[in-house]
C-alpha cells in the first residue's frame, strides 16, 4: 500500500500590536508592552515542557510569556487556564523589538534564559511577525518541501502475516525499491 505523506507543513503566525491613533478593526488596542499570539499547527507538549515566547528588542532576549496549547490549538497558560486573546503583557516596552522566538522549555524551568530549542521564530516588521521553524533563530531549516513515500511491509523476513508490522520509507515507483524520503539538512 502506498501513501503519500508530508512531513511538517506548519504555519505560525505571531501578530505584535501596538498602540496607535488609527482604527485597528482587527482587534482591540493594546499598549506596546503586550506581544499578542496566534499560533496553528502548534502540537500540545506533555510531561511539563511547555512553550516560553521571547522578543529581541535592543539584541537581547525578553521573556514575554510561558503557555502550552490545548488539542484544540487554544494558547493556555501552565495551569491550564485559557490565554484571553492570545495576549501576553510584559514589563519592556516591545515596540523596537527585532525578533520574536518560541523556545520549548524543560518542566520546573525557572531561569531568565531561552532553551537552546528555538522552535518558531520570526522577523519583525512594522509591529507584527510570522513564525517559521525555517527562519534562522529557529531551527534553521525549511521542511515545507519535506516529501516522503512509504510501504506497509516486513520485506527483511519470509513471514507473510506479519506485513502490517513495519513501515519502511520507500518508493518503488519504478518498480525496484528507491529512497522514499525527501529531507533537507537536518541539524
Amino acid at each position: 500500500m502506498f501513501k503519500k505523506i508530508f512531513i511538517l507543513s506548519m504555519l505560525s503566525a505571531l501578530t505584535i500590536f501596538g498602540c496607535s491613533d488609527d482604527d485597528d478593526t482587527n482587534g482591540p488596542t493594546l499598549s506596546n508592552n503586550t506581544l499578542v499570539l496566534s499560533l496553528t499547527g502548534v502540537e500540545t507538549l506533555q510531561n511539563g515542557y511547555h512553550y516560553e515566547g521571547w522578543a529581541i528588542v535592543g539584541g537581547s532576549p525578553v521573556a514575554t510569556g510561558k503557555f502550552n496549547v490545548d488539542a484544540n490549538g487554544v494558547l493556555e497558560d501552565l495551569s491550564g487556564n485559557v490565554i484571553s486573546g492570545g495576549e501576553f503583557v510584559t514589563t519592556t516596552d516591545l515596540t523596537d523589538a527585532t525578533a520574536i522566538i518560541i523556545t520549548i522549555e524543560p518542566d520546573g524551568d525557572t531561569d531568565a534564559n531561552p532553551a537552546d530549542t528555538h522552535y518558531l521564530a520570526g522577523s519583525v516588521s512594522t509591529m507584527s511577525s510570522t513564525l517559521r521553524v525555517g527562519h534562522a533563530s529557529a531551527l534553521g531549516d525549511d521542511y515545507s518541501t519535506a516529501s516522503g513515500n512509504y510501504i506497509l511491509a516486513t520485506p527483511t523476513d519470509t513471514v507473510s502475516t506479519d506485513e502490517n508490522s513495519g513501515i519502511w520509507f520507500l518508493s518503488l515507483a519504478t518498480g525496484s525499491p528507491a529512497a522514499g524520503l525527501t529531507l533537507p539538512d537536518l541539524p
